[in-house]
Parts: structure tokens; sequence; C-alpha cells
């Protein structure tokens, strides 16, 4: 009997000691596979969580997220003189939502608010050498797109360096050689273009009706089936860096020429991927205005100003 009670004894024991390490090693494999590599907290989802909840921004309205600038919006509160212009931070916060989506991430990006910066700067130089040149006159130094738009038009036009004029021209070789040949074309185009422009010269013909009388002469279409849409062209406000021909020569030239100055015959020349340039017409040029400003363009002008420090800036 003594020796069945001490059995039993001996067999809870085992049970138990069992038990505990049954326990421990369970203990141990939730433990480790808490600290495993491929169980290590987001770092990168609790942040952006403890900035959401200490930067609420997803159920702002219009009119707060308008209110969200990477400067002190104070310091423009009563505009910012560029020039003889005046910005205020209502025309800077229209062009921002006019160029980006009007986000809080991207109200809070300094580089997309520099870009803005920059491309007001050039609309308030233009406006702002308007008013200084005397162009126009305003009751108030305010910057509108609608004033920088005007000034712009300006100086892409007679405010900046330009020439306009006139020209007639007679192919004798548009592409392809006339069946008659390019030789006998060039004894029929020659005298014709040069007694026009004896017309032209002497006052009994303007320009544009020289090209009148060339769209009339139909046996032209033997020798240059373009020959009506070649006959006048009109250039205005033509500036330096644009070719208006397509031979470079006729647009060194043009630049030499004086106002009112009416050319002799000149030849222009054609490209063929084939054989390269080749005399292809007959024309006379007339200048009818020939300006020369402070600048040939509005981008020279721009950057004129620029370094001269006039920038729209917010320190």
């Amino acid at each position: 009997m003594q020796s069945l009670i001490l059995f039993i004894k001996e067999k809870k024991i085992y049970i138990l000691v069992l038990f505990g390490i049954v326990f421990l090693l369970v203990a141990i494999f939730v433990i480790t596979s808490n600290l495993s590599p491929d169980k290590k907290p987001d770092l990168t989802t609790d942040r952006q969580e403890t900035e959401r909840k200490l930067n609420i921004t997803d159920n702002l309205n219009p009119e707060e997220i308008d209110k969200i600038y990477p400067f002190s919006a104070g310091k423009v509160a009563d505009g910012i003189q560029v020039g003889a212009v005046r910005v205020y931070l209502e025309d800077i916060n229209q062009r921002f939502k006019y160029s980006y989506q009007n986000t809080v991430e991207n109200r809070k990006d300094p580089e997309k608010w520099q870009a803005v910066f920059d491309g007001l700067t050039d609309e308030i130089i233009l406006q702002n050498e308007a008013v200084r040149k005397g162009i126009v006159f305003y009751s108030d130094n305010k910057f509108t797109p609608a004033r920088a738009n005007f000034a712009r038009e300006y100086f892409e036009t007679k405010g900046t360096t330009y020439l306009s004029g006139e020209a007639i021209s007679v192919w004798f070789y548009n592409i392809e050689p006339p069946a008659m040949g390019v030789e006998k074309a060039k004894e029929i185009t020659r005298p014709f273009i040069e007694d026009l422009r004896n017309q032209i010269a002497s006052g009994s013909l303007t320009m544009k009706q020289a090209g009148e009388k060339i769209k009339a002469n139909k046996s032209l279409f033997e020798i240059d089936e373009a020959y009506e849409w070649n006959a006048h062209q009109e250039f205005l406000y033509l500036k330096k860096d644009h070719k208006y021909f397509h031979d470079d020569i006729l647009n060194d030239y043009i630049w030499k020429m004086e106002e009112g100055q009416l050319s002799p015959v000149l030849i222009g020349r054609d490209f063929a991927p084939e054989f390269g340039w080749y005399e292809a017409y007959y024309i006379v040029i007339k200048i009818n205005e020939k300006k020369i400003q402070e600048f040939d363009s509005v981008e020279e002008l721009i950057e004129a100003r620029k370094k001269e420090g006039l920038v729209l800036k917010i320190e």
C-alpha cells in the first residue's frame, strides 16, 4: 500500500515537472517570435500616424487650406513692392491655385512656391517696364494679369527691336524643275518681276498690288503650281532671333536694309536633302518699319531686369 502511494506521488512530480517544461518552452517561443526580424514594428507607419494626429489636415475646409504657406504670410499682408508694381498675397495665392492642385502637401512645398514666384516675376517685370517707359498709366500700382498680358503683347511686338515688311516672289524651280527647264523658266520670270519692281519703285504699284499681278498671270502655273501662294507675303514685328525666310542669306540681308528701302531683284535659295541648297526663285523685299529698341526680345528684357534685382521674393 505504501509502495502504491509513493508511486503516485512520484508520478505527480513528473507531471508537474513536464508541465513546467512545456510552459517554459511556450513562453520562450512567444518571446522569440516577437523579437524576430520579421515581426519588427513598422516605425514608418507609426511615425506617419503620429504626424497625422499632430497635424490633422484631412478635414480642413478650403479657407483653412488657403492659410497654409511655407513662409510667413504676415510679411506680405500689405503687399510686396517690386519696382513700380505692388503684388498682394491674393495674387500669389491665385497663381498657386492656377499652377497646382490646392492640397496641403503642395502648399507646404517651398519649391512649388518658388516656381510661382519665378513666373510672377516675369510678368511683374513686363508690367513694371510698361509703366516705367510711359507706355501705360494706371491710377494704382497693383499687379494684375490683364496689365501684365498687355505689357507682354507690347514687348513681343513694338516694345523690342523689330522689322515689318513685305515681299513678292516668282519661283522658277520649286522642288521639281519645270518641264520647260530651269533656264527657260528664268528667262520668263526674271523680266516679269523686274518690271513689277520698277513699278513699285516709281510708286505706280504697291507691293500688294504687285502680288495681285503675279497671281493674275496664269501662265506661271507651268513653272510653279504654287505661284499664287508665293506671290505676296507680309511679315510684322519680326525679331532678330526669328528666321522668316528659309534662306539665311535673305534673313541676314533684311536686317541690313533701312526703313522704307526696296531691295533689287534677289535670288532666293531652297534646300533639297539630295544635293543641298539651290537657286529657286526671284524675290523683291521692302522694309516698311525698322525699329531698334533697348532690347531685341522679351526674354532679353526680363533677364536684364532680373540681374538688376527686380525679382519677387519673400524672405
